[in-house]
């Protein structure tokens, strides 16, 4: 059986939220008639007819015609559900219909299994790739944290050797600019990469202790 629910009232009242509400719970089609005002504004603005042409918009509206067109909504359900992947509270928000009426039509299909099947998986592929990048994250962030410690190590241990001397070993100099000297395992030394500019005071190579 079918039927039309009217709904009328002042501006601001809720009219449009109620109708939404009840569309969705009945499963009914929601047409707003701001949409069909806004269809006899435009005509009578293609035929350039002014607003205080009353009796020509008035003989406009015998002349006009307004179509509502809306896809099958078992038919919709079943694309965005089956072909799209949709979950069902992202399809009951787009065609404006409740969230069980749409497991009831899901659940007649014979891909429903299969699809969910799909869904499952695909489901566990993404914990496991969360789990995964979690796992990475962790890691990279011991790298730093250990980075960190072995350089915050090293100043103490310069610091500490500095307070003892106002003489600056070779040694101490290498651990204060370690990125500036390679080791050359041939010849036992650390040596000074010129390709950053040495000055005469700075040791070209440092043996190793």
């Amino acid at each position: 059986m079918s039927f039309i629910v009217a709904i009328d009232g002042p501006a601001g009242s809720g009219k449009g939220t109620v109708t939404e509400l009840v569309a969705k719970k009945l499963g009914l089609v929601n047409i707003g008639s701001g949409s069909a005002y806004r269809c006899v504004a435009l005509e009578t603005i293609n035929k350039g007819i002014d607003l205080k042409e009353k009796e020509k918009i008035i003989n406009l509206l015998d002349e006009i015609e307004i179509e509502f067109k809306m896809e099958n909504s078992k038919e919709l359900i079943i694309k965005y559900f089956f072909n799209e992947h949709l979950k069902v509270k992202e399809i009951a928000e787009i065609i404006h219909t409740s969230s069980s009426y749409i497991t009831k039509i899901i659940k007649l299909d014979k891909r429903y299994l299969e699809e969910k099947e799909y869904r499952n998986n695909k489901s566990k592929e993404k914990r496991k790739k969360d789990q995964n990048k979690f796992i990475k994250n962790k890691r990279e962030q011991k790298r730093i944290y250990d980075n960190f410690a072995f350089v915050e190590e090293q100043h103490r241990l310069a610091s500490l050797e500095l307070s003892k001397t106002k003489h600056l070993s070779n040694e101490t100099y290498r651990k204060w600019n370690i990125s500036a000297y390679k080791y050359n395992p041939s010849k036992h030394r650390y040596e000074f990469d010129e390709n950053l500019g040495r000055s005469a005071d700075i040791p070209k190579y440092i043996k190793e202790r």
